[in-house]
């Protein structure tokens, strides 16, 4: 139960593609490599962050470090982000454009548009799996994460993918295991 709810988190933090039949293609065929799917995590990081926050202040009251320390992590993450947006940017559309297909151009040379469109996916995704009572464990696990840089939680989270998906070809689960519309290359999960 406990790592359905991280690969949820993953997943829904992750939520890059358009359609589930998108998303299966891209699972099949196409593996990016670990800097790729950290640089896309992080990029993801500033509307995970603040969904978490809104979702769970109401909950942990006003003393919680989300509450009290939340927005400038937010902040501190978004401006990270920016400096991996060129590479999530370049990550996302070797997805969208495999087989033929093609988003348009101006998410190459405008990322703020594919920006604003994947925190839109992202933020209601994410609120609908966070539940009341995993509030307190993320609150203490992003004080835990808080005086490390960004790429320290997009690498976590990459990781957490890794062994999320790895437990799930043990369980015997359908397919590769993954929720993920992508997957990490072998080569680069070492």
């Amino acid at each position: 139960m406990k790592r359905k709810g991280i690969t949820a988190a993953v997943a829904a933090w992750a939520a890059l593609a358009a359609t589930s039949a998108h998303a299966q293609q891209a699972t099949q065929a196409q593996c990016l490599s670990r800097t790729d799917v950290e640089s896309i995590a992080l990029l993801l990081a500033p509307a995970a962050l603040s969904t978490a926050r809104q979702t769970c202040t109401p909950v942990l009251g006003e003393t919680s470090f989300l509450a009290t320390r939340g927005e400038a992590m937010v902040q501190r993450y978004r401006e990270a982000a920016q400096l991996r947006t060129p590479d999530a940017v370049r990550a996302i559309l070797s997805i969208a454009n495999k087989d033929g297909e093609t988003i348009p151009a101006q998410f190459a040379s405008q990322p703020e548009i594919l920006t604003t469109m994947l925190d839109a996916l992202v933020a209601p995704a994410l609120a609908q799996e966070i539940k009341p009572e995993v509030c307190a464990p993320l609150d203490r696990a992003l004080r835990l994460l808080e005086p490390l840089p960004a790429e320290n939680l997009a690498g976590i989270t990459v990781m957490l993918a890794e062994l999320g998906l790895a437990q799930a070809n043990r369980d015997g689960e359908e397919g590769d295991g993954s929720p993920l519309p992508f997957r990490i290359c072998p080569a680069a999960a070492g």
